[in-house]
């Protein structure tokens, strides 16, 4: 059966919650969406995929003769309208194909769901407040490079794509806290500059193409902010930074499925480790 839309948008000023079993829907009052955001919102919907939308979707409910806010909810099911501008935007599991389009001009979304779809092609610019944004389970490609500039984000899912060219982003001044990116082509050395990341608790890169050493600076994040690291499936070679050893307990994860020299007692590296011949060609120069 084909699934529905579970997309949740706010959108509008004035609301009520509606409970039901599924969403809340609120009742209308008297309000309008900027024009802007219905913009943004009909060239997301033309960028889809016709063939790739059910007939019973809700997405074509979407008729944007009719403001989203002065409309009937049948017009835009299922909608959560809590002010006059985009916060929160969820098109998961739905097996949509096609391009992402701009999105910046949803200056005031929050939450990007796009996860689980067919969508295809490079990242595009994204709203700067973005604090979620799940992109998950699709086929995009090329480089990760426009989610750097996003200092307001809190966790980043990325995995299951084919991004790929290096990893080399985030400064100081982001908020990210959670970073999963398995499942991707990124190769390259891994990121020494994760570690100034003050918030980050989660770091997924594993399943991807890393080659060279583990950084002596990750060795500094156990105890510290990281709770879990998963480095497994790669091509990482070379000794675990020593504090990984004294502070194994405070970390959880996995290094398996590298070329690392890693203790069997060490519990990051239940899993074993690939021959040291499979390395050789990934690896381009040590640090």
């Amino acid at each position: 059966m084909a699934r529905l839309l579970p997309s949740i948008i706010s959108l509008c000023f004035h609301y009520v919650i509606v409970t039901t079993v599924f969403i809340s829907i609120p009742r209308l009052t008297h309000s309008s969406t900027l024009e802007a955001d219905t913009q943004i919102l009909r060239a997301l919907k033309h960028s889809i995929d016709p063939s790739s939308i059910s007939p019973i979707s809700y997405l074509n409910s979407w008729d944007f003769s009719v403001d989203p806010c002065e409309g009937s909810l049948a017009q835009f099911q299922p909608l959560s309208l809590d002010s006059e501008n985009l916060t929160y935007l969820s098109l998961s599991n739905n097996e949509f194909a096609g391009p992402i389009p701009d999105l910046t001009g949803l200056w005031q979304l929050h939450t990007l769901d796009l996860s689980s779809n067919q969508f295809h092609g490079n990242l595009p610019n994204l709203p700067m407040r973005l604090r979620s944004l799940l992109l998950n389970h699709n086929i995009l490609s090329g480089h990760i490079s426009p989610v750097t500039r996003l200092t307001h984000l809190r966790k980043l899912d990325v995995s299951d794509n084919r991004l790929s060219e290096t990893i080399d982003f985030f400064g100081e001044d982001t908020r990210l806290q959670v970073l999963d990116a398995e499942y991707n082509r990124l190769h390259g050395y891994l990121p020494v500059n994760l570690v100034t990341i003050r918030n980050l608790t989660t770091l997924n890169l594993a399943h991807n193409l890393f080659s060279g050493t583990i950084p002596r600076e990750y060795g500094d994040k156990p105890g510290q902010s990281w709770r879990s690291l998963y480095l497994d499936n790669n091509f990482l070679s070379g000794n675990l930074p020593p504090k990984f050893i004294s502070r194994r307990a405070r970390l959880t994860g996995s290094l398996a499925n590298n070329c690392l020299r890693c203790p069997t007692n060490i519990p990051l590296c239940r899993g074993g480790q690939r021959p040291g011949s499979e390395c050789v060609g990934q690896n381009s120069g040590s640090r």
